[in-house]
């Protein structure tokens, strides 16, 4: 196969971008910047990303009136409980002028708009913070000058940023109002497609079981074939329907977990039995190091569809006489649960991507299928659900190792910490 495609680097893109535009954390600390910004604002990069947007542009104490820390602040605190775009009125906000240029504070009028970025159920991991510096309007209508007075290009150019102003304003509301439209739209249609699809797919399975019974007589080699042909495609597609269902639920955060308390060996168990008839069709050797009893706090249902994709990965991409390795551990709060395959490893153009979903990493080993693209992004989106993580390690040549953790029973909170080091 070709090279894969170059990937853009959205840092740079996003940094470059003309718009003024502030990213924070739901601790409102600054985790980027756009270059449009720092200029605007009289900053560095360097002096202001992880650090408390307040901290980085307080108010003027000089001025008893100022208000923008409040307001803003305000305004951000609705995001997060709300979870919707808040557009704020125009803010007097100065800004602190460095000591190069004289210190002190120069006044300042903003338009902000505040956006909620969602990350797995619905949680806000970024809030975008977006301005329109709208000083030299507020200057011109402070002026008390008649508008009548004003020159012709004045009036223009005034009249001309306040219709934009407003334009904007209605743009994004009308913006957000179809996003969510189609959000609803799309739900719709994966719950109906869910239907749709699956009862006529369940028909042509359980006849494709049926006939393979040779009730009415054997098959001779190509019906037996071509019978194969219809139940391994058929049960494909079923996995590919099931697939983007639960992923969809997932990002739209109505897949609820069911949590209980069980043995971690007695369910991997379970697992390593519904792949173990591949492994001996291509004589690989499962070995599997894990303590006598690791108790696990989580949905057992999904625990298993996350150890059978990382685990039916693992065999696929071994080759035949190879091995599959099987590890758990307890670490602090959270069970510690690894796969490693004896393959050639993942293509390192390839594993910025490889969670991405619907993509599908150039096999390093010729001969091996490709899946859905979606049982690595589904398997790491349920690990975070449950408040884990996934992560893997890949060298050409020498295999993968990927790994996740899982909470331990006695040691849940509410937050659902990560383990040290994660």
């Amino acid at each position: 196969m070709g090279p894969a495609p170059q990937q853009p680097d959205f840092r740079v893109l996003f940094e470059s971008a003309p718009g003024l535009y502030l990213i924070l954390t739901p601790d409102l600390k600054i985790a980027a910047v756009t270059d449009a910004y720092l200029r605007a604002t009289m900053t560095q990069r360097e002096n202001i990303l992880g650090r408390d947007i307040f901290e980085v542009f307080p108010d003027d104490p000089r001025d008893p009136a100022a208000d923008g820390v409040r307001n803003l602040r305000a305004s951000l605190e609705r995001v997060l409980a709300q979870g919707t775009v808040d557009t704020m009125a125009v803010q007097k906000y100065d800004i602190r002028r460095p000591e190069s240029d004289g210190g002190g504070f120069e006044e300042r009028y903003w338009s902000p708009v505040n956006s909620p970025v969602f990350g797995s159920g619905r949680k806000i991991v970024y809030i975008v913070h977006r301005v329109e510096d709208v000083t030299e309007f507020v200057r011109l209508r402070q002026q008390g000058v008649a508008r009548e007075h004003l020159t012709a290009e004045l009036r223009l150019r005034a009249e001309g940023m306040e219709a934009e102003i407003l334009q904007r304003s209605r743009d994004l509301q009308e913006k957000n109002e179809e996003l969510a439209q189609a959000s609803r739209i799309k739900d719709q249609f994966l719950s109906n497609m869910s239907h749709e699809l699956r009862t006529p797919l369940h028909t042509i399975i359980g006849f494709s079981e049926l006939l393979a019974e040779e009730l009415d007589g054997k098959l001779d080699s190509a019906h037996r074939r071509f019978l194969d042909n219809i139940h391994q495609d058929g049960m494909h597609l079923l996995q590919l329907v099931n697939s983007i269902l639960d992923l969809s639920k997932i990002e739209s955060g109505r897949l609820e977990l069911h949590r209980e308390t069980w043995e971690l060996n007695a369910i991997l168990d379970e697992v390593l039995s519904s792949v173990r008839p591949v492994c001996l069709a291509k004589q690989i050797e499962i070995q599997v190091a894990a303590p006598a009893r690791i108790p696990v706090f989580a949905d057992r249902v999904r625990f298993k569809q996350i150890a059978y994709n990382l685990l039916s990965n693992a065999v696929k991409f071994s080759p035949p006489r190879g091995a599959v390795q099987v590890s758990a551990a307890l670490r602090e709060s959270f069970a510690e649960i690894s796969v490693k395959d004896s393959g050639a490893g993942i293509d390192p153009g390839d594993q910025p991507f490889i969670f991405d979903k619907f993509y599908q990493a150039r096999a390093l080993s010729a001969g091996i299928s490709q899946g859905t693209g979606l049982g690595l992004t589904i398997s790491k989106e349920l690990v975070e659900q449950h408040g884990g993580r996934l992560w893997f390690e890949s060298i050409p040549g020498q295999g993968s190792c990927f790994t996740f953790t899982i909470p331990a029973a006695g040691a849940i909170s509410n937050e659902l910490p990560h383990p040290a080091g994660a």
